[in-house]
This record gives structure tokens, C-alpha cells and sequence, in this order.
């Protein structure tokens, strides 16, 4: 009696898994037509949508209650069919920082996109940034501090207009805030706002300005901040370079930035050298999970 029992059991799990099948495949087709659409259209640049992405892990792991299956797995297996969907759609490479001090880099990379992903590992920041520049990967993945460096890649990378975008945090799918420092994901990409978001800024300014006034000038513009990181630009004229975390989602054209330029340019004359600001991108806030409770 009791093998009859759970032999129905089974039969009723493989008949689910069936099903499950049949929407993965369909969903697959329909992810196919999205991509052909895309070329027909013209458009160009990886497919990937950040925003999109972390909107769909977080509306679909609520819909699962606290005495269903661990929220965190539903948001790692929903992870694991958008990055094979992507790989569907284009051809995916990533170059990976990957080296004795950062070996997280590149096992987070694969949590993220997928043990199936094309994955080249790089001993240094510069090389990863200059094969994504170069068309030879889709995405890279680094450590945003650079504090082993003078001439962090965070401020080199303002010199060149079609610079890649900051996009995603790892890991986005957590089970407590991590205390080292963040791993980012770069692409040719646009951000996307999801309403629970950070951005990352570097502002340039004259040695002689302090911190506390960048700091003043920043809040009465309404921007909240910490300071990442910072560095000096040695020139004609020493630039402070301030590596920056913006809460919220905040872009090139946002009217806050405009105004805490504007009000300190105007109270500096815009000389020796104008306070400048540069957009690196945004992410989703990620996803955290109790360690006790994995439905948190």
C-alpha cells in the first residue's frame, strides 16, 4: 500500500515536471521570435535588460509564500533561465577579474550568468575593461575598488565618452550583505530603474575645494552619498577624484546633478578647473535573504 502510494506520488511529480517542461520550451520559443524581432529592427548591443531582469526575480519570488519553497532558490533558479535565455539571443562571453585576491569574482560570475556562459579569466582590471571595449567579450566583471592602484581604472574610464556601463551587483542573490568590497558587472548596456536602486559616480574637482564643501553642495542638490574611494589626478591641475554611491537611480541628465554643478561651478568661477561629474552606471539593490529564514 504504502509503495502504491508514493508511486502516485511520483507519477504526479513527472507529470508536473512535464509541464514544467513544455512552458520552458515555450518560453524559449518565444524568447527565439524576441531576438529575431531584434534583428530584423535593427537594434544593436547586448540584450541584456538589468532592470527588467531584477523587477522578474523579485515580482516572482513574492509570489511564493513563506511555507513554499525558499524564496532564495526560486531567485537563483529564475537567475539561471533568464542568463540560458540570454545565451539564446547572443552569444554571451565575459572576461573575469580572476586572481589570489579576487578569486570570488569569477565563481559569482558563473552563480550570475551560468556555468554555461563563456567565462576568460584576467589577472587585472585594465585587461578586462580593454576586451570589453574592444568587442572581444559582451560583459565584464571586476572589483569597483581599485585601491591597489594610483591611477584607479574608475577614473580613466571618464576619459572616453562610449564607456561601458555598471549594471548589475554581485551577488544579486544573497543570504547576507557581503562586507567585501562590491563586484560589479560592465556592459555596453543602459540601466535600467527598478525603484530599489544605487548608482555609481566619480566626481572630479580642484584640490583646493574641500571634501565638506563637494559634501554640502551634494545634499543641498538633494543626493544622498558615501564615498567609495578616492584619488589625485597629478596634471597642469591636481584633481581630487571622488569614486561615489548614490542612493536612488540617478543618470547623466539628472536635474540634481545639473544643479550641484551648476552651484559650484558658480561659487568657484569654474577655475582653475571645473568640478565635473561622470555617470558609471546603476543596479538593482541585491536581493537579501535571512540566514535563518530563507523565505526573509
Amino acid at each position: 500500500m504504502i509503495d502504491k502510494i508514493l508511486s502516485e506520488y511520483r507519477a504526479g511529480i513527472d507529470n508536473i515536471d512535464e509541464e514544467i517542461v513544455k512552458l520552458l520550451v515555450d518560453r524559449v520559443s518565444i524568447v527565439k521570435k524576441v531576438g529575431e524581432y531584434k534583428n530584423r529592427s535593427g537594434q544593436k548591443g547586448s540584450i541584456i535588460r538589468p532592470g527588467r531582469e531584477a523587477t522578474m526575480i523579485k515580482d516572482i519570488t513574492a509570489k511564493f509564500g513563506d511555507d513554499s519553497i525558499p524564496k532564495a532558490a526560486v531567485a537563483q533558479m529564475w537567475r539561471i533561465i533568464i542568463s540560458s535565455c540570454i545565451n539564446i539571443e547572443e552569444d554571451t562571453k565575459i572576461a573575469v577579474l580572476s586572481n589570489k585576491d579576487y578569486p570570488e569574482c569569477y565563481w559569482l560570475s558563473r552563480e550570475y550568468f551560468g556555468a554555461f556562459s563563456f567565462m576568460d579569466k584576467k589577472a587585472t582590471r585594465t585587461e578586462v575593461i580593454h576586451d570589453l571595449k574592444e568587442g572581444r567579450v559582451t560583459v565584464g566583471i571586476i572589483v569597483l575598488n581599485d585601491d591597489e592602484s594610483s591611477d584607479p581604472w574608475w577614473s580613466r574610464i571618464t576619459n572616453n565618452e562610449d564607456r561601458p556601463k555598471i549594471f548589475a551587483k554581485l551577488p544579486f542573490i544573497q543570504l547576507e550583505e557581503s562586507k567585501k568590497p562590491p563586484i560589479i558587472a560592465l556592459a555596453f548596456v543602459e540601466p535600467e530603474n527598478t525603484g530599489e536602486d544605487e548608482s555609481i559616480w566619480v566626481i572630479k574637482a580642484d584640490e583646493f575645494i574641500q571634501p565638506t564643501e563637494i559634501r554640502n553642495f551634494l545634499e543641498n542638490a538633494g543626493i544622498e552619498y558615501n564615498v567609495i574611494e578616492e584619488s589625485r589626478e597629478l596634471s597642469l591641475i591636481t584633481m581630487h577624484n571622488y569614486l561615489i554611491k548614490i542612493t536612488g537611480f540617478i543618470t547623466q541628465d539628472d536635474k540634481r546633478i545639473a544643479k550641484f554643478l551648476k552651484d559650484i561651478n558658480e561659487k568657484y568661477n569654474s577655475r582653475p578647473a571645473p568640478t565635473e561629474a561622470y555617470y558609471l552606471g546603476s543596479y538593482a539593490i541585491p536581493m537579501t535573504f535571512s540566514k535563518g529564514n530563507k523565505n526573509a
